[in-house]
């Protein structure tokens, strides 16, 4: 009959009648199935098994507890509907940290890992015996829930004793458990992990709490001193290693977990320094950002527990200085978004467990940016509410991670990419009136965007410095490497034209987050003050600044520029000497007298060799399986050229010797096998839009604009353009065809 399912429960399979119980908790143990109290005896041996590790399925059993309680908060969702997005959000994380603790055990019986489980022994302690209370606190509300009537009771209980005896509700709990378990997940790695010791202390104090708290009239699951707080390391490893845990550390080219709690140590909010001044902004030497909370907050969260506070509402909070565009450089024209409405798009996002992450009105509150955020994998929305001619309201909706930003004097357009005309679309346009604001923006926008999990669909949406759009942009001063710690990060500072206005941009200087805002600081104010920098005594390295104030707006969870004793923002360099582009370094392009020889050699290691390396290693198999065929290398008309705006003479003189290199590989194998050839030609592609070419643009705005005139077409090429001409050249269209160029570079030369 349907009203029953068999269920398997480590390795022992029975039955159960879901018509007399919709939802009950089950035990099977000497033969008799005992039905509702067998929970607490089931949770309490489950904690004692995490004191013995040779039960390796004490994790996947705390998993599978996880998932219960998701699962059954199913049913609550659909019968609290004031509720629904609350509990969404909730099973998610539950899901999540299901997800987590299951690859934790994983990696327990990985011989890669093993030996450091000891780094997370204590840390995992207190999260399994702060986990385990609460998914226990999750499956004894649904014994007392035998209906669908007691639904609004049992989960209010629930909630109040969690909010108010233990201070931390349900929905916070769990993406706490998410952030700590991703954590000690990249510590046993040896990945960088994010900095969790606010979240510790969070845990420790609900611990604390969850063993202490009053009016529970089932027993809890205690710690017996020190034992359950650590988990024991493999047995075959644990002899002779250190005890003590090793802090996780955060890197600025991780990716971020994006959310905090409120006001953690070290990030206090920004007074504001002067009242709000109209919603137009039209002057004023400061501006309160206190407007990005206003009445355009999103009705459909409302109903939520109190939310994750968002780094970005630390942007955004207090005030900032407030230096206007010349009336000549800006633009005199509305904000407006040109994407498809999208009526359903809050509703949908609060099904999927985002969160308001900022809102912020342009054009006197006639339109409203509200950024979304999802805690679970920090996907990202923007999120425009307007109205239309006839004052209904009308909302617009997209991923981040689908928009790039360009920069048009005073405006910022959101930009879709056209898979079909490889075409940038707007999407919305912002105006801007201060210079300040602006900034803001981008860095928030572009942080949020790349802090996203995902990669992003197309290279071309990639976002370097692009508020250094010409004209009138933002200037480049100085660029150099800057350290804080272990971690290098580009220093740049920026002129921008269209206002006057001078800041600081911090960045991470390699990794996946790379070039992606760290911080920034506004510094105009000080730009002519020969004492505002200085050199920290005894190092000639190391310059402090005497004062920002106000202090640098941050785009990363946690992460505080370096101060010295005295609350002095230093910068410690790497490099003595300016170097105004100091990140072309990085891809092997500066003056060829700066050039050392292990700099020399690894260029021509990666550009020569390898090439020569791919092509030989192909050779071989095609000789082994007497195959004839064709090999394409891929040169560049740097080969031919000096590339004009870009000094790289061992680049150019790399992609020389990959054309040589191929002329002999074809001459060698014209006739290798039983007298028949492998073909080797070379394809000679112009400037494309690579990530290294999109960081040439960043580090010099006029280069764009210089290679855009020097070909005929009068743009850069995209790597999609060149597949016809390789698939040419492998085919047999082009059988007597071997040791040529085939040179596409949109009439570089030819001019």
């Amino acid at each position: 009959p349907h009203d029953w399912i068999t269920v398997t429960f480590i390795n022992i399979s029975f039955c159960l009648n879901l018509s007399k119980q919709p939802w009950c908790l089950l035990r099977f143990e000497r033969g008799i199935i005992t039905v509702d109290q067998a929970i607490l005896r089931y949770d309490t041996e489950l904690c004692a098994g995490l004191d013995d590790m040779s039960d390796q399925h004490a994790l996947i059993r705390l998993a599978e507890n996880a998932e219960d309680a998701a699962s059954g908060l199913y049913l609550f969702r659909d019968s609290l509907p004031q509720n629904a997005t609350q509990i969404t959000v909730i099973i998610s994380e539950l899901f999540a940290n299901s997800s987590l603790l299951r690859e934790i055990s994983h990696a327990y019986s990985d011989l890669r890992y093993q030996p450091s489980f000891w780094r997370i022994r204590e840390d995992m302690g207190l999260l399994v015996s702060s986990s385990q209370a609460t998914y226990q606190d999750v499956l004894l509300m649904f014994r007392r829930a035998p209906g669908r009537g007691h639904h609004q009771i049992v989960w209010e209980d629930m909630r109040y004793r969690m909010e108010h005896e233990e201070s931390l509700d349900l929905s916070r709990r769990v993406q706490l458990y998410t952030i700590f378990l991703k954590a000690q997940r990249d510590i046993i790695k040896g990945r960088r992990a994010a900095d969790i010791r606010h979240v510790k202390r969070r845990l420790e104090a609900l611990l604390e709490a969850q063993e202490t708290g009053s009016g529970l009239q089932t027993p809890r699951v205690t710690r017996d001193a020190e034992q359950s707080r650590s988990i024991p390391l493999p047995r075959s490893r644990q002899a002779g290693l250190p005890s003590q845990s090793i802090s996780p550390l955060m890197s600025s080219s991780d990716v971020p977990e994006g959310w905090t709690l409120p006001y953690p140590p070290g990030t206090p909010p920004i007074a504001p320094e002067v009242p709000l001044p109209s919603p137009g902004f039209s002057s004023g030497s400061s501006l309160t950002l206190a407007s990005s909370q206003t009445s355009y907050g999103s009705d459909a969260f409302a109903q939520t527990s109190p939310r994750l506070i968002h780094w970005a509402q630390n942007v955004f909070r207090g005030s900032s200085p407030a230096t206007p565009f010349s009336e000549d450089y800006h633009l005199n024209t509305r904000s407006l978004c040109d994407g498809p409405p999208e009526p359903g798009a809050l509703h949908e996002m609060c099904q999927n467990g985002f969160q308001l992450a900022i809102n912020l009105p342009f054009d006197s509150e006639r339109l409203c940016v509200e950024m979304f955020w999802r805690p679970v994998d920090n996907r990202a929305r923007i999120f425009i509410r307007t109205k239309d001619g006839e004052g209904h309201d009308r909302y617009y909706c997209t991923s981040m991670h689908s928009l790039k930003v360009i920069r048009q004097r005073s405006c910022l357009q959101l930009c879709t990419l056209s898979r079909i005309e490889d075409l940038y679309r707007q999407w919305a346009r912002l105006n801007f009136y201060h210079y300040e604001r602006m900034v803001l923006f981008y860095c928030t926008f572009i942080a949020m965007k790349y802090q996203d999990e995902r990669e992003l669909p197309n290279r071309q949406l990639n976002d370097f410095c692009e508020l250094s759009q010409p004209p009138g942009g933002e200037e480049l001063l100085y660029g150099g490497v800057v350290r804080d710690g272990e971690l290098a990060h580009t220093l740049r500072l920026f002129l921008d034209h269209g206002s006057g206005a001078v800041r600081l941009e911090a960045s991470a200087y390699r990794g996946r987050m790379r070039d992606v805002p760290l911080w920034t600081a506004f510094v105009t104010r000080w730009a002519n003050d020969p004492d505002w920098a200085g050199l920290e005594p005894g190092s000639r390295k190391i310059v402090s600044l005497a004062v920002i104030r106000p202090p640098p707006y941050v785009f990363l969870l946690g992460y505080m520029p370096p101060q010295n004793t005295q609350g002095q923002y230093i910068m410690h360099f790497v490099h003595q000497e300016a170097n105004v582009d100091a990140p072309n370094s990085t891809q092997g392009l500066h003056p060829a007298l700066e050039w050392s020889h292990e700099e020399v050699m690894d260029m021509l290691e990666v550009n020569v060799a390898g090439a020569r390396l791919s092509a030989v290693s192909c050779a071989r198999q095609m000789v082994k399986y007497n195959c004839p065929g064709s090999i394409v290398i891929v040169a560049s008309m740097s080969a031919f050229i000096a590339n004009d705006g870009l000094e790289c003479h061992i680049y150019n003189g790399s992609k020389a010797g990959v054309v040589g290199m191929s002329r002999v590989l074809a001459m060698e194998w014209a006739k290798i096998i039983s007298g028949l050839p492998i073909r080797v030609n070379f394809l000679c592609p112009g400037n494309i839009m690579t990530p290294m070419v999109l960081k040439n643009f960043a580090d010099d705005p006029t280069l764009r604009v210089k290679w855009e005139k020097a070909n005929m077409l009068g743009r850069i090429s995209i790597p999609e353009e060149y597949k016809g001409a390789i698939i040419y050249m492998l085919s047999q269209a082009s059988s007597f065809m071997t040791g040529a160029a085939l040179v596409i570079h949109g009439g570089y030369t030819a001019k």
